[in-house]
């Protein structure tokens, strides 16, 4: 999805927008570029995002919420 040189960095402060790529057991991944996501800690999230939903985390100290911005197109 991230193609061969894409990169998964791991979620930190601020506020994280765009599509989710995929889940597993402890992280959901984001795509903030066509060749960068994010990943996600989901014992930290206030809800668990689904797949394709274009969705905006913020974080607030150690705490992420997630806001729905609308389904991917």
């Amino acid at each position: 999805m991230l193609g061969e040189n894409g990169k998964v960095f791991p979620a930190q402060c601020g506020s994280y927008s765009g599509v989710i790529i995929g889940t597993t057991d402890q992280y959901v991944l984001q795509r903030i570029t066509w060749r960068s996501a994010v990943a996600h800690d989901i014992e930290v999230l206030d809800q668990i995002p689904k797949l394709g939903e274009r969705v905006r985390v913020r974080y607030y100290g150690d705490k992420g919420r997630i806001e729905h911005i609308g389904a991917h197109t």
